[in-house]
């Protein structure tokens, strides 16, 4: 067998998204959560080599889209510090979860894990009172922590 002078890349989405769109929506994703532009670059550089496919066929791009929805769209970020095992951070991940937020960037941490994790969003966070506490961000500009799903809620519905 003769070895290709150019191996084939498939760039469409069938029932399964391409490499290279799967690529580009982690890559992106990745870099508001860790705070990396380069990796937003990269997608971006992607998502323009097939821009002119994405617009033509629609259909045969989903993933792609995806991809560039999340590019353009401002994200919400959020911040949870909890034990992932505690009832009442359990009711703030429920509250948070039931809302569609496609876009949304979700840290989660306990509070005894603060010098380990280096991303920006759970950087310099703590529990009010002890309870678990939630930070919902956008642009890095926070609104007023808040420990109670109630509160969370209303933060959450006007986004």
């Amino acid at each position: 067998q003769e070895t290709p002078l150019v191996r084939p890349r498939n760039t469409s989405d069938n029932a399964v998204p391409s490499g290279s769109s799967a690529a580009a929506f982690v890559l992106i994703r990745l870099a508001r959560l860790i705070d990396n532009r380069d990796y937003e670059r990269v997608a971006a550089t992607a998502m323009r080599s097939v821009q002119e496919l994405m617009v033509r066929y629609p259909h045969a791009f989903g993933h792609w889209l995806c991809a560039l929805d999340s590019y353009i769209s401002k994200p919400l970020e959020i911040a949870v510090i909890g034990k992932p095992e505690d009832v009442a951070t359990k009711s703030l991940m429920r509250v948070i979860n039931n809302r569609y937020s496609p876009n949304k960037i979700l840290a989660v941490r306990k509070p005894e894990e603060a010098s380990q994790i280096d991303t920006p969003l759970l950087r310099d966070r703590s529990t009010i009172d002890g309870k678990p506490t939630v930070y919902v961000c956008e642009d890095r500009v926070c609104k007023i922590p808040v420990n109670e799903p109630d509160a969370l809620a209303a933060i959450l519905d006007k986004l």
